[in-house]
C-alpha cells in the first residue's frame, strides 16, 4: 500500500469553493503552478482563511 502526502492549500473561500467544485487548482497568474504547505498553520497564513486538503500517494 503506498503512503501518502498531506499537503495544505490557503486561499479565499470563494476559490476553494472552486477548486473543490471543478478539482483544479488556477492561480492568478495562470501558471502551472499551485503552493501548498504540509502543515495548516505558519508563513501561508497571509494567503487565505479557506484551507483546501490535498492527500497524494507518494511515488
Amino acid at each position: 500500500m503506498a503512503e501518502t502526502i498531506d499537503l495544505c492549500h490557503r486561499t479565499t473561500e470563494a476559490a476553494a469553493a472552486q477548486i473543490v467544485r471543478d478539482g483544479r487548482f488556477l492561480t492568478r497568474e495562470n501558471s502551472r503552478e499551485a503552493f501548498s504547505a504540509t502543515h495548516v498553520d505558519g508563513q501561508a497564513e497571509g494567503c487565505g482563511a479557506a484551507i483546501v486538503h490535498v492527500r497524494i500517494d507518494q511515488a
